[in-house]
């Protein structure tokens, strides 16, 4: 890990479980001589409201909890306070797209995990404990930006953005979107639609 207070963290987290009913799968692993070094840890029948699934340890430690029905799953996600990233592992992808709408996280990967970290032009961010804004993306490019209001006797509020004074932000977004995916989207066909895009927005004006 990263420092060796995450190690020390996770050893007490599944340290924790295992005495609170939790059963541990994994065995342990030799010492290898390196303080922030833990080896994968499984944990079986944890207790939702443990530690273990209550504080974000970004260690390799996975705590398997048994449910009868999605929407005690769905109760249980929703005692979590962070929300970055979902996994949904399921043989029906309708089933997913509707699981996923139910999910109060930043990011939902269907059958693999957190796959958005991987490109630029994919927002990345989470909500609530996890909620810091996000990045990448024409979303994360906005958040940079300030806003401002200015109001015009006999006019109308007008929001316009420093990246571009006076012009809505919904072309700024085209804008933004057509730029990476030109020069980001994994297929040709997808980079020329960036090019259209780009360009269909530079002539509305920016």
């Amino acid at each position: 890990l990263t420092l060796e207070a995450q190690a020390r963290q996770a050893e007490r987290l599944v340290r924790e479980a295992v005495a609170d009913g939790g059963r541990l799968l994994t065995p342990p692993a030799p010492a290898d001589g390196d303080p922030a070094s833990f080896p994968p840890a499984v944990v079986v029948d944890a207790r939702p409201e443990s530690n273990l699934c209550r504080e974000a340890s970004f260690a390799p430690v996975l705590a398997v909890i048994p449910f009868d029905s999605l929407d005690e799953a769905l109760d249980m996600h929703g005692r979590c306070p962070y929300g970055l990233g979902a996994s949904v592992f399921t043989r029906g992808a309708g089933r997913a797209a509707g699981l996923a709408a139910r999910l109060r996280v930043g990011m939902v990967t269907v059958n693999d995990v957190i796959v958005p970290t991987a490109h630029p032009a994919t927002p990345f961010g989470g909500v609530g404990a996890s909620g810091w804004g996000a990045t990448q993306g024409a979303e994360g490019l906005l958040e940079m930006t300030t806003a401002q209001v200015v109001s015009v006797r006999g006019g109308a509020f007008r929001p316009h953005y420093d990246l571009a004074a006076g012009k809505s932000a919904k072309n700024q977004a085209e804008l933004l979107r057509g730029l990476l995916d030109a020069g980001h989207a994994p297929t040709l066909g997808r980079r020329w639609a960036g090019w259209r895009r780009l360009l269909a927005a530079l002539r509305r004006g920016v």
